[in-house]
């Protein structure tokens, strides 16, 4: 039972309801209700991982940084594949196996997806770059594309896996269910990127559409299935996938409007606190005076 006190104020008695426990937790319930409700949003995008796994991340974008692409950027674009797509964790260092294995690999995925965004976008510009070069360098011959690198299918294949696939194997490995038999609310918020991660997308692939060529990525088995997702963009529209064609709302503001409300100072409030507010000297000698008189009586006799 909860128990509740009443104080009466005229008779100074105190009387004691005895109220059911379901309404003291049902009323815990609802507070926690609506402050999660309200906090959901950020708490998806603000999930924190293990120090282990931002250090990973952070090493293997750290190479497409740089200005020129080399071995390393392979190297780390082979172990993306492994860890995040295949989530194979042979090999790796045990604090951070462990560190991937504390946490859900969806929230794993979703800490990646920025990383891996990194890496495409250094790639795409990078052969963006060396396609201009070539056509300056070789004016008289027939501008052709130049072929994909290695490095690029990988991320690009990463990526496309990521947008398409991840949201669905995760969930599947997690509670061996499909997304299909999620209900649609929940299915948004469980299995889609963040607004802040698609916002991102949008500022450093969006500039680069013009060098993917949608030819490359028919041809390649590993990639044709994403081949929607960069038709679309090419089209100035979203793809039709979840994470970009799901409904958002504003956030809502946790901290209270409060308004400040400016009142103004009356005579009579001036004059009790000697304030001078404009009027004659005379009116102001008569207020200063009555303060000095009430503040020293003696010395005014």
């Amino acid at each position: 039972m909860h128990v509740r006190y009443l104080q009466h104020q005229h008779q100074g008695t105190v009387q004691l309801l005895l109220m059911p426990l379901s309404s003291a937790e049902k009323a815990r319930k609802d507070r926690k209700w609506s402050n999660g409700r309200m906090l959901d949003d950020d708490e998806n995008e603000c999930e924190s991982v293990p120090l282990p796994i931002q250090t990973f991340l952070w090493r293997q974008t750290n190479p497409f940084l740089g200005q020129k692409i080399g071995k390393l950027h392979e190297a780390s674009c082979v172990t993306f594949e492994r860890v995040v797509v295949q989530n194979i964790l042979h090999g790796l260092s045990p604090s951070l196996s462990d560190a991937i294995q504390s946490v859900s690999r969806w929230r794993f995925v979703k800490a990646a997806f920025p990383h891996i965004l990194q890496c495409c976008a250094s790639l795409i510009a990078e052969e963006g770059e060396c396609a201009a070069v070539a056509a300056l360098d070789d004016d008289e011959s027939p501008a052709t594309p130049m072929p994909m690198g290695q490095s690029l299918q990988k991320i690009l294949y990463i990526l496309h896996w990521l947008l398409l696939d991840s949201a669905n194997e995760c969930n599947e490995t997690e509670s061996g269910k499909s997304i299909a038999d999620i209900d649609p609310q929940a299915q948004i918020r469980q299995t889609a990127f963040s607004i802040s991660s698609i916002q991102l997308f949008v500022y450093l692939l969006a500039p680069l559409i013009q060098y993917v060529h949608e030819d490359e990525i028919a041809s390649n088995i590993r990639l044709e299935s994403g081949l929607k997702i960069w038709q679309a963009l090419r089209q100035s529209r979203p793809p039709e996938v979840l994470c970009f064609s799901a409904p958002v709302k504003q956030r809502r503001n946790q901290l209270p409007q409060i308004s400040i409300s400016r009142k103004s100072i009356t005579t009579s409030t001036a004059v009790n606190q000697g304030i001078y507010i404009g009027k004659t000297k005379k009116g102001f000698i008569n207020v200063f005076h009555k303060q000095f008189q009430e503040m020293n009586p003696k010395r005014m006799r």
